[in-house]
């Protein structure tokens, strides 16, 4: 079961997080061994704990991730006992939330419990491929290079999210700054040409009227408000039916079939799934325990399918490569790459050589689309501009004119 608690430690810091337990009880008993103030206890799904959930919702950043375990990897390295690495790293680290689940996993592990199934009790923040991940070094004694290529996949997974979300802003600000100047048109320059109109005793145009109507909704609040509610309704619907099976199947097939982010969608979770396994399969996971492992971390419901399938066929014996091709997802490339490394038993070294050529694919696809973009935005601003200008000014040239 999953609780979600708020305490105070013996500095008078408040904290809160999350941790699994049998029961209420044990959840409290893990709680006070780390000296906490108990302020508040809730079950998950309850109707106290939603609100916990919600706060929660958010994923540790990748990044501060990356920086832990590179941070424990190096002292590790250097011959620092496990027991007395980890306060350090929780002691640098920045992320309140990371450090508050660093410091449950600390007293875990000073409680005789291993590193990884401490992680295990902390899912909201460690999730279920990286508690693999560092259970396979435990095993394999090499906990320090484990977690130093647990650290590099998260920097370039984390890295490659940011260009995805870097390429997405330009549109955005031009978007907004577009919205913001019609906005703007539409509630001050308009109805001052349509005084003009009336101080002249003609009638106004057709889309001049129309203008004129569309900025007298914009300052009317019960319009405003209507549409900020109505969007708020159309977002929480959308959001909420993405998490059906159905709706994120729909979600995904829009966010692929677009003409040019859909490739580089495609080609960021082809990355992504390549470096996980890739690294896991480095790492001394056996194939039948990575592939459910990145199945859970992958995001895109069709690559999350195409992933259960090799899972199920793997469990029948079958190959890497010919489940994968019937899913009709992976590329030529990535197929043949495959082949090679189940031949040559280099499975792992081949997906990362996929990984970086599609990283890299991604990023120069990044750079052509931020090119078309940036024409085809400003083109769009001055074409909405101009529409406004040219209902308002043609037909005032026209009404001069004929006043000459």
């Amino acid at each position: 079961m999953l609780f979600y608690y708020a305490a105070r430690d013996d500095k008078g810091n408040f904290v809160r997080g999350s941790l699994e337990s049998p029961d209420a009880s044990g959840a409290l008993a893990a709680l006070r061994t780390r000296a906490l103030f108990i302020s508040a206890l809730d079950e998950a799904g309850t109707l106290r704990g939603i609100p916990w959930q919600l706060l929660s919702s958010r994923p540790v950043s990748g990044q501060a991730l990356a920086g832990f375990f590179r941070g424990f990897a190096t002292l590790l390295r250097a011959g620092v006992p496990l027991a007395r690495a980890l306060p350090v790293c929780v002691e640098g680290c920045q992320d309140k939330r990371l450090s508050e689940a660093l410091r449950a996993v600390e007293a875990y592990v000073a409680a005789g419990i291993p590193l990884s199934e401490a992680m295990v009790r902390r899912p909201r923040e460690f999730s279920r491929l990286i508690a693999g991940t560092v259970r396979a070094g435990e095993h394999a004694s090499a906990l320090d290079d484990v977690l130093d290529k647990l650290a590099l996949t998260l920097e370039r997974d984390a890295a490659m999210r940011k260009k995805l979300a870097n390429a997405l802003v330009y549109p955005g600000v031009v978007a907004f700054v577009t919205m913001s100047v019609m906005v703007l048109l539409l509630t001050t320059t308009v109805p001052t040409f349509a005084s003009m109109y009336a101080q002249l005793r003609v009638p106004e145009p057709a889309v001049l009227r129309a203008l004129v109507l569309l900025g007298r909704l914009l300052h009317a609040p019960g319009f405003v408000a209507g549409t900020v509610a109505s969007a708020f309704v159309v977002i929480a619907g959308v959001a909420r039916l993405s998490r059906s099976t159905r709706g994120s199947q729909a979600t995904e097939a829009i966010r692929l079939g677009l003409t040019i982010v859909g490739a580089i969608i495609h080609k960021a979770a082809l990355a992504r799934i390549a470096r996980l396994l890739g690294m896991l399969l480095d790492c001394g996971v056996s194939l039948h325990v990575a592939v459910p492992m990145v199945a859970a971390a992958t995001e895109y419901p069709r690559f999350h399918a195409s992933l259960t399938s090799l899972e199920r066929s793997l469990a029948e014996g079958s190959s890497i490569a010919l489940p994968l091709e019937a899913a009709g997802l992976y590329p030529a490339l990535f197929l043949q790459l495959v082949r090679v490394g189940e031949e040559t038993g280099r499975v792992g070294e081949m997906l990362g050589r996929l990984a970086t050529y599609y990283e890299g694919d991604v990023e120069n696809a990044m750079e052509r689309l931020g090119t078309l973009l940036e024409p085809l935005m400003i083109v769009i601003l001055g074409g909405a501009v101009g529409l406004i200008a040219a209902a308002i000014f043609i037909p005032l040239y026209s009404l001069i004119g004929s006043i000459k």
